[in-house]
């Protein structure tokens, strides 16, 4: 039920969906990796600039499980998307 509902507010249109971020962070702390992956998708939806206002909560909820490391003044967009610039600002 609950994978059901992160997947269809994945279907919300990215300003709409940013006012729900802060219930799908949580639900990073969920017992139901389906659920977990499910966040993490429907976060990915989010543009760059709508995210970067919860990256502090993701990288701490995701610190409890992974190594985690952040790199300053790079954005998470680029990153994701592991393009020449971005690795360039990584050297």
């Amino acid at each position: 039920m609950r994978r059901a509902a992160v997947v269809t507010l994945g279907k919300l249109p990215p300003e709409t969906l940013a006012t729900h971020a802060d219930v799908l962070v949580a639900k990073l702390e969920h017992t139901n990796s389906s659920v977990r992956k499910s966040v993490t998708k429907t976060l990915d939806k989010l543009p760059p600039e709508m995210l970067a206002a919860h990256a502090d909560a993701l990288v701490a909820k995701l610190r409890a499980d992974f190594k985690v490391t952040v790199h300053e003044n790079v954005s998470l967009y680029t990153l994701r998307h592991a393009t020449d610039e971005a690795l360039a600002k990584l050297e």
